[in-house]
């Protein structure tokens, strides 16, 4: 689909209902819109569309500051989380390259869980072949539609949209009814999403996946250290970043012991676990090329598969 600039001044939403979560994930499109317009050798990820998930008067409030007044309120808040920008940008930009990466390999079904403004169904390298859910709570979800619907004048064909609570609803049955194909091996993202869920809500949505989702499925989720939630993390900023949450009323429910991300995930009877943390990744993607890019440390991106036998739906324990 193509995308006209001058689309984003009939973006006229005003979102008077918005949830906390909506303001969360617009931030993150702002992040991200930031990022899209440095050169592409010092940008750590690309997304073209996510200026058009920014509410109209922010974009004007910002552009109508001088680039050193932009600056100074930019490294005020790296002041505050530093690196925390760069985290949030690592994890788009491994997301992509994961899902990149499927799509390559010939995988033609996606689920996005708690999607947000999640822009991949639309800006993706051959996802336009591929049938792609999007499951997020129904304000929420019309919003974006709005929004694309207005990007693009329609609504993608390849897009079908879930208004639905993961947290009180029966997934698969929901999946089901709207034509998801149960028989295809399929890739869950769950991007910023389980931190925010009680541990048991996790566990029952990966038991989920993993005892009906097809051999060769993917789970693909971002998770932080138990001991930023219970507040013993060493890190100054992760105390900063606990409380920034707290503060929006948004807390953090769901982390893991930090190292045991691979364990967590075979014990619920998943296979060929692979954890990354959010440092690991910007080494590799800027190793020799660019000054350091400092992060958080914080964040630990997590993938694993639906094996062929399935060995039980394993205990879920931390």
């Amino acid at each position: 689909m193509a995308v006209d600039d001058s689309m984003i001044q009939d973006n006229v939403l005003l979102m008077k209902k918005r949830r906390v979560g909506s303001l969360t994930a617009e931030g993150v499109a702002l992040m991200r819109a930031g990022e899209a317009g440095k050169p592409a050798d010092e940008r750590i990820c690309y997304d073209p569309l996510a200026k058009f998930f920014i509410r109209p008067e922010l974009i004007k409030k910002f552009l109508s500051l001088p680039k050193d007044e932009l600056e100074r309120k930019r490294v005020e808040v790296d002041q505050v989380l530093p690196g925390h920008r760069n985290s949030i940008l690592t994890r788009v930009r491994y997301f992509d390259d994961f899902m990149q990466g499927k799509i390559a390999d010939g995988m033609s079904q996606f689920v996005l869980l708690g999607a947000g403004y999640d822009s991949r169904p639309y800006r993706l390298e051959g996802i336009g072949e591929a049938k792609v859910f999007e499951i997020d709570l129904e304000e929420t979800q019309a919003t974006k539609k709005s929004i694309i619907q207005k990007a693009f004048g329609k609504l993608p064909s390849h897009v079908s949209y879930l208004p639905l609570d993961i947290t009180a609803a029966d997934l698969y049955s929901s999946l089901v009814k709207s034509g998801f194909d149960g028989s295809k091996p399929t890739l869950f993202i769950m991007e910023g999403l389980l931190c925010y869920l009680p541990p048991e809500i996790v566990r029952q949505l990966l038991c989920s996946i993993g005892q009906n989702a097809a051999p060769g499925s993917s789970v693909l989720f971002d998770t932080i250290p138990q001991s930023l939630i219970d507040g013993t993390n060493p890190s100054p900023v992760a105390e900063r970043l606990r409380q920034h949450v707290m503060s929006m009323d948004e807390p953090f429910l769901f982390g893991i012991r930090d190292g045991e991300e691979e364990r967590y995930l075979t014990d619920l009877g998943f296979s060929n676990a692979r954890a990354v943390t959010d440092r690991e990744y910007m080494n590799k993607l800027f190793s020799g090329k660019t000054p350091e890019k400092q992060t958080t440390g914080l964040l630990v991106f997590c993938s694993a598969e639906v094996p062929n036998e399935r060995s039980g739906t394993g205990s879920g324990k931390e």
